[in-house]
């Protein structure tokens, strides 16, 4: 996402109206088991200080959301969301829709920004937390998002 090779993300739910256009942080966790968050509700600042695994990596600004009611259309994206017929996250009978998020702008952090150091988050919607700084009143929203690379 972070390298400009993917535009579009892909989710079973839709991204939240008030978040078009914002700039979300990205999130880097370490790898675990397909479509399952190891991350709980709610991460203290001192424990995404000790979780060497979790690192703030860069944003995104998602344009608009494209709905999925079809293989077909969904399958006719693949270079753009990089999802394989063969996936698990890719089109199957069972699925209704898919969201694909489009990537209007993104940056990718230096090692410097990476630092979780004084901020705690508290999920908000399946991936989406609210990031809170040590101080009042600063908040973003992060993705809990694995950054391949």
């Amino acid at each position: 996402l972070l390298e400009g090779s993917k535009a579009i993300e892909t989710r079973n739910y839709d991204l939240p109206k008030a978040l078009i256009g914002k700039r979300i942080q990205i999130l880097e966790t370490k790898p675990g088991e397909d479509g399952v968050s190891d991350l709980g509700d709610y991460i203290s600042g001192l424990d995404m200080e000790a979780n060497e695994s979790l690192n703030i990596v860069g944003w995104v600004v998602f344009g608009r959301v494209i709905e999925y009611r079809n293989g077909t259309n969904f399958e006719a994206d693949e270079k753009k969301h990089l999802v394989t017929k063969g996936s698990a996250y890719g089109w199957n009978l069972k699925k209704k829709i898919i969201y694909g998020w489009v990537v209007s702008a993104y940056e990718k952090y230096g090692e410097e920004m990476t630092e979780t150091r004084g901020w705690s988050m508290t999920r908000r919607l399946r991936s989406l937390y609210e990031l809170r700084p040590g101080r009042i009143g600063e908040e973003s929203i992060l993705i809990d998002k694995l950054v391949e690379g």
